[in-house]
């Protein structure tokens, strides 16, 4: 299942580039995975490009999910609750992964272009979901 999504993330790319990749797992059980890609190619100008990708998979439903489908709720539901813990204003959903101890949600800043990331103990998912 991780490969089918891994090709359908790079075919989403849509560059003809040739590309090294790497996957790791960060945390899997009977019903879901959570791993992180990372994509390295050259641009048109010859330049290093990479990429960090983050994706979790519904093993049952053979999916790709989003915060939505794991807290099963809209997302503008549980936004206001995700800012107030994270501190990180949200300008759309972010890519999340699951781990041991909680989620870690990674957002790219649409004025630095950073990427910000903050992890959620399980205590903190209690606060969103109820």
């Amino acid at each position: 299942m991780v490969k089918n999504d891994v090709d359908d993330y790079v075919n989403s790319l849509d560059t003809d580039q040739a590309f090294t990749l790497n996957a790791f797992t960060n945390f899997e059980n009977e019903k879901l995975i959570s791993y992180n890609g990372f994509l390295s190619y050259k641009d048109p100008k010859k330049d290093n490009e990479d990429l960090n990708f983050y994706r979790t998979i519904d093993l049952e439903k053979e999916k790709f999910i989003t915060l939505e489908d794991y807290f099963d709720t809209d997302f503008d539901l549980i936004r206001v609750d995700l800012e107030k813990i994270t501190g990180i204003k949200l300008e759309t959903m972010p890519d999340f992964q699951i781990f041991d101890g909680g989620i870690t949600l990674y957002q790219k800043s649409t004025q630095t272009d950073n990427l910000q990331y903050e992890h959620l103990n399980y205590k903190d998912l209690y606060l969103i979901s109820h």
